[in-house]
């Protein structure tokens, strides 16, 4: 029964691939932790300006309460002194309408400036959450970073040297040897036969 030929692997190809796919994970797993790090990065600087804009408009907020609350005092105390002085014109009616109405409308602005701002402020709290999740998915990243970049320098190295020592030098000494720059050495002289001969010559 003839012996089946079992193809052999190429292991050329494996070296390589090895070393090729070491290469990768060194160069790709610092370079992707980094730009996920500058993303991260760029979403704490966005976060604290909504910040520091809500604090500003928290103070602009305030004001305006301030002011509103000042000018209700002034009208409260205005048809106060107009109830107690009778009769009352005509232009102190209307003037005090017309000035509540502005006063109804401020107040309107301003309850709709704090909706806004609940909003805002929901939105922050919603960007938080994400930067602290972001916060600990970079520091899982960084581990798994570590291990490919040295899982990578290990096949890297392995696959290079693999490739060197099993491949690549042996087709150099072959390309010598056909090149002429490799010598065969030369035959060893057979010395049993001459010390066969040489008795038989001093006998005769």
């Amino acid at each position: 029964m003839a012996a089946m030929n079992i193809p052999s692997l190429p292991t050329d190809s494996l070296y390589k691939f090895l070393a090729i796919a070491g290469l990768t994970l060194v160069v790709l797993s610092p370079a992707y932790y980094q730009v996920f790090s500058w993303d991260v990065q760029l979403k704490k600087l966005e976060l604290r300006g909504e910040q520091n804009l809500m604090a500003e408009e928290a103070d602009d907020s305030e004001a305006d309460a301030a002011r509103m609350t000042a000018q209700v005092d002034s009208v409260v105390s205005q048809v106060d002194s107009l109830v107690s002085q009778h009769p009352t014109s005509q232009e102190e009616k209307a003037r005090l309408l017309q000035h509540s109405k502005e006063l109804r409308e401020q107040n309107h602005q301003l309850l709709l400036k704090t909706r806004e701002k609940l909003l805002k402020q929901i939105r922050i709290e919603a960007m938080a959450e994400s930067v602290n999740l972001y916060d600990k998915q970079l520091s899982s990243l960084k581990v798994i970073s570590i291990v490919a970049f040295i899982l990578g320098l290990g096949l890297f190295t392995s696959g290079l040297y693999l490739w060197y020592t099993r491949v690549q030098r042996l087709q150099d000494m072959v390309l010598r040897k056909e090149a002429g720059l490799v010598q065969d050495p030369l035959p060893e002289p057979d010395i049993s036969n001459d010390s066969e001969e040489r008795p038989a010559d001093h006998i005769e």
